[in-house]
């Protein structure tokens, strides 16, 4: 049997089902507030206070209903591409290709010459070095690290942004990197070898986990892969005098800006894949071409 409330009560809560009058009537007690629930034919519950009692039940219930809000749903996981293993192991075909015609002279030329980042001949005209010197290498070894690096960033990144879109995008942040690089690089003073390719790639993966833009989230969360590949590249990117820090900052913050452009953008079809590994292909041919027939 309910009890109804007095005529001069006033409403100050309209609820669907009866537990859940049961908490607001437990709210209100709780702070010494008397109340009553009337159940409608419509199947609302309708809570009661007493005139006094209006204004203090009301901000009652608001401070209770926004600290109980349910969390944000989380954030549904970025689906990955398929097909990831075709960057990887294009670039690492790439890298070695050009390692053994370089070292053999193909054609009788010297390709390290005609193509390693140079200053002064990048100043004067010679526009293709940047993308040429992310092919040559000093030595073995040197080749052999960028290669394992190199697959491994560049094949995650594929993951995200699809083979052919992350082979683009790397070679053309790293050749940005290299034209800044080259712009104020000093006469006697060259650089070679597929690192800033390599930190370019690890910085097209450091914006992707960021939560999307008015989503609350502790800045730690947003910061977290940001972080991680900064570690990375602190831990890779430094080493003795011979090792180009300036290259390899210069890539990494090059990939972190085209990551942060696309963080937003859905994985590419095939089609569109196929067109931007391409066009990859023919800005290294083209770059070479150029270099060798100069």
């Amino acid at each position: 049997m309910q009890i109804e409330p007095a005529p001069e009560w006033l409403p100050v809560a309209t609820v669907s089902t009866g537990p859940m009058a049961g908490e607001v009537t437990l709210v209100l007690l709780a702070l010494g507030i008397p109340s009553r629930t009337l159940s409608e034919p419509a199947g609302r519950h309708v809570v009661w206070v007493e005139p006094q009692y209006r204004d203090a039940a009301q901000a009652a219930l608001g401070d209770y209903v926004l600290e109980n809000r349910p969390p944000p749903p989380a954030a549904l996981p970025r689906p990955l591409a398929v097909g990831s293993i075709k960057a990887p192991l294009l670039y690492v075909l790439c890298e070695f290709g050009v390692a053994v015609a370089a070292s053999r002279s193909a054609f009788g030329l010297s390709w390290v010459d005609r193509g390693v980042l140079e200053g002064p001949a990048f100043r004067s005209g010679q526009w293709w070095r940047p993308i040429t010197a992310l092919t040559l290498h000093a030595d073995f070894a040197h080749l052999l690290a960028n290669l394992g690096f190199g697959a491994v960033f560049l094949g995650l990144a594929a993951r995200v942004y699809g083979w052919g879109v992350a082979l683009l995008l790397t070679l053309v942040a790293a050749g940005c990197a290299g034209l800044l690089e080259a712009s104020g690089l000093p006469g006697g003073t060259s650089s070679l070898g597929a690192s800033t390719a390599v930190f370019a790639a690890l910085g097209l993966l450091a914006p992707v986990r960021w939560p999307a833009r008015g989503r609350l989230a502790p800045w730690m969360a947003r910061a977290a892969t940001f972080g991680g590949a900064i570690a990375l590249l602190g831990l890779l990117g430094a080493g003795d005098v011979h090792v180009d820090v300036t290259a390899h900052a210069l890539g990494f913050l090059a990939g972190v800006s085209a990551g942060w452009l696309l963080r937003g953008a859905s994985i590419a079809g095939p089609a569109l894949q196929r067109l931007c590994a391409l066009l990859a292909g023919l800005l290294l041919l083209v770059a070479w071409s150029a270099a060798l027939i100069s």
